[in-house]
């Protein structure tokens, strides 16, 4: 297949745009001899059309573009396909009779759509996997990196290939059908190895899937230990063994694309060999990232006098708070705190979390939070809490492990204190319809199903919360978000201008190696595919890059609305 492009102005003798699934460039001898080529065919008519040809061993094909453009593509292979033609072509009509300078904008991200292939994999493992679960930690991994926790994910540049993930709990596999969706993809991964499920119910599950779909089946076996057991699953079963025990997300894809037979090259190679989004596009393995920055942990109202709290929210699903503290919620209730100014937040610090505290009416509110906001930031907000509390007064009893008994109170909560920063061009879209009639409250459950009927996949938060109500409609998205109902994709496309607004933390820096670079580039004046040009990164990756960017609230792009998402 075609999997590097040059575009070269015959005016000025010079290569103006390229684009490339490949590491390495094409060798600039290659380059000239193509040139060469194209001219001593100047006289016939195969200057008006897309020539296949064969040089020094490399399928090659020249295609003008306009009077004075020539784009020179590359196969990784000695002969250029049919498909190949017919894609050169399509490109061709893509980028149109205009000049090279008036095409170099468009050129990288118009091949990009041309020529990269889309697949699409669902990886059936455990939600929680073991530390010696290697596959499984992977998956859970890749999908959280993709934001992939039901419907398939945002693509993700692997080579000449655009990769799609979602993720099947295969303890809910067990006594359900295959979605439809799943009919669609082009491999099923199944995890071997899972605790909680036999080697009899994993046959089953596979021999199932085998029943109800076509489409190929392959076995990972989740450590070394497990190899001979997926091995006679596939002499048993008849699927494909995937024999690589892949500790990482991208291991993991390149061994499953190579076992699927979705490409002929060795994953070792492939890493070698292609550009991958891998946080870099330089290096073959990202750098060890440092410890996450802790952000909002929990949230209690604890009756000072009991020292029992009567409402409990965690904004993790395990609070690191109960693992580092367990006694957290009485020693709470012995701070010596002064409650002469109703609106006084006290911020203590003990290792690497503060506590927000005010108290009011006996009561104490406390916000315990890492250091993803600074101190002034949270009193800003905290201090009118009590206040939305007395609003309410809720008197129905919550469980923090329930989240159908959440009061009004928990949606003010997140509005006023989101755990996550959604960018206005978040798109929240549906993944699973929660069961109505098992909210406590009705007033909660008719707020959230009106707002789970706006989220068509198509608004983005801007528009979502613009009106009367925003803030509440933002705390029932993350409450919605919190319980695996809906999730949110960043839609950042490549004509997009971006402006920095805040600085990444080190995680982000630690990821990305031109960051740095592509930093200093996001002006306000330059789009993304310029910003790519010049730092020499596909502006698929730089997709990745601004919109985790985006997503953590660093960067704003022009024509964007700027939308105030916090309480008033």
């Amino acid at each position: 297949m075609i999997v590097a492009a040059l575009l070269y102005d015959l005016k000025s003798f010079r290569v103006v745009s390229s684009a490339s699934f490949m590491r390495k460039e094409p060798e600039q001898g290659l380059v000239q001899s193509a040139v060469e080529k194209y001219h001593e065919l100047v006289q016939t008519d195969s200057k008006r059309r897309c020539v296949p040809l064969t040089m020094n061993g490399s399928g090659v094909c020249l295609l003008p573009v306009g009077e004075m453009g020539l784009v020179i593509g590359f196969s990784d292979t000695r002969d250029v396909s049919a498909d190949d033609l017919q894609r050169m072509t399509e490109f061709k009509k893509r980028l149109g009779d205009r000049i090279p300078r008036d095409i170099k904008g468009s050129f990288a991200s118009e091949f990009d759509s041309c020529f990269r292939k889309p697949v699409s994999y669902w990886f059936i493992s455990s939600d929680n996997p073991s530390p010696e679960d290697r596959s499984g930690t992977a998956v859970k991994s890749l999908v959280q990196r993709l934001d992939a926790t039901g419907l398939l994910s945002e693509p993700r540049p692997l080579g000449p290939l655009a990769v799609r993930v979602a993720l099947l709990s295969a303890d809910k596999m067990l006594g359900a059908r295959l979605p439809i969706e799943a009919k669609s993809v082009d491999c099923l991964a199944v995890v071997t190895g899972i605790p909680a499920m036999s080697g009899k119910t994993l046959r089953e599950l596979l021999s199932k899937i085998r029943k109800s779909s076509s489409i190929p089946v392959l076995v990972i076996p989740s450590s070394d230990d497990q190899l001979e057991a997926a091995r006679e699953l596939e002499t048993e079963l008849g699927i494909q063994l995937c024999d690589f025990v892949a500790g990482q997300p991208t291991d993991l894809l390149l061994s499953v694309t190579a076992s699927a037979g979705l490409t002929d090259m060795h994953p070792e190679l492939a890493r070698e060999t292609w550009v991958i989004d891998d946080g870099t596009v330089d290096s073959p393995r990202p750098k060890a990232a440092p410890g996450k920055v802790l952000g909002h942990q929990a949230f209690f109202v604890i009756n000072r006098k009991t020292g029992d709290p009567v409402f409990t929210y965690y904004y993790e699903s395990k609070s690191k708070v109960l693992e580092r503290a367990p006694n957290v919620v009485a020693a709470i209730s012995m701070f010596d705190l002064d409650s002469t100014s109703p609106n006084k937040t006290s911020v203590f610090r003990t290792g690497d979390l503060k506590f927000a505290i005010i108290e009011r009416e006996r009561l104490i509110f406390t916000l315990i939070t890492g250091d993803k906001e600074d101190v002034e930031s949270i009193r800003s907000r905290f201090s009118f809490l009590p206040d939305l509390y007395f609003d309410e007064a809720p008197e129905i009893h919550s469980d923090p492990d329930d989240l159908y008994t959440a009061p009004a109170f928990a949606v003010k909560l997140l509005a006023t204190l989101p755990p996550e920063h959604l960018g206005s061009r978040m798109v929240p879209y549906r993944v699973r319809e929660p069961e109505w009639s098992r909210f406590r409250s009705g007033a909660v459950s008719d707020f959230l199903k009106a707002v789970w009927d706006t989220l068509d996949g198509k608004r983005n938060i801007s528009q979502l919360v613009a009106g009367s109500g925003p803030v509440m409609v933002l705390g029932a998205i993350h409450l919605l978000k919190k319980m695996g109902a809906i999730n949110a994709k960043s839609v950042v496309s490549y004509s997009d201008v971006p402006s920095i607004v805040s600085d990444p933390d080190r995680e982000l820096f630690s990821m990305y190696s031109h960051l740095k670079e592509i930093l200093t580039l996001a002006d306000g004046r330059r789009s993304i595919v310029e910003i790519g040009e010049t730092v020499g990164v596909a502006p698929s990756v730089l997709i990745m890059v601004f919109s985790e960017l985006h997503k953590r609230g660093c960067v704003e792009f022009s024509g964007e609305k700027s939308t105030s998402l916090k309480a008033s």
